[in-house]
């Protein structure tokens, strides 16, 4: 199977417009990255929501930090970057972050990648801003989804516990705002991160 290669698309609306990249190698990203400007030229919308699972202390190895900063951070910031210039001016970039970047959480390399995500919008907002690019962070607490329906009662239930709304988030609710910070009544929202996480760890 080719590093690089087109996803089949169950909707035909949409058939051929999904390719896969491998984000622990960044040699892959280059033709990711030519394949969508030859076929859309002109981009309003960069979200990245990559993201893979970290690992406690006493499992982790350097191989797995790196490659956990590899696909987090390092990889989907390298293709912002690099489609930058054919992002339409009033465009925005957006990243998915975790709140797991500001709190004291069991997995350091994910943890550490997130906030290293933070860390990379900023500075890249300020070149983002030449292009009348927006560059900003969305931080969701815990969400509805199959990865915390694998929690625990005990682990769902501290979550809930630490947050005043005593609920998740519904997935539908992010992606609201993902289309508020996209969408022209954000023109002026830059270079921040925006929680919504039910105020799950205040700060």
């Amino acid at each position: 199977m080719e590093p690089v290669y087109r996803v089949p698309c169950e909707n035909a609306e949409f058939e051929n417009q999904y390719i896969a990249v491998d984000f622990r190698y960044p040699s892959l990203l280059d033709s990711a990255c030519d394949i969508i400007v030859k076929k859309y030229n002109k981009i309003s919308l960069f979200l990245n929501a990559s993201g893979i699972p970290g690992h406690t202390w006493n499992e982790i190895s350097a191989k797995d930090w790196l490659e956990t900063l590899m696909v987090n951070t390092i990889s989907p910031m390298l293709i912002a970057y690099k489609l930058l210039p054919f992002i339409e001016s009033g465009g925005c970039v957006i990243n998915i972050t975790s709140m797991a970047a500001n709190i004291a959480f069991r997995e350091p390399d994910y943890s550490s990648s997130k906030a290293a995500l933070v860390a990379a919008m900023r500075s890249f907002a300020w070149v983002a801003a030449e292009y009348g690019v927006r560059a900003v962070c969305i931080s969701p607490g815990p969400v509805s989804s199959p990865m915390t329906e694998k929690w625990s009662n005990e682990e769902r239930q501290d979550r809930i516990s630490r947050t005043p709304l005593k609920r998740f988030a519904e997935p539908n609710e992010v992606a609201d705002l993902i289309a508020f910070i996209a969408s022209s009544k954000a023109k002026h929202i830059a270079g921040t991160v925006i929680d919504i996480a039910g105020g799950f760890e205040m700060r």
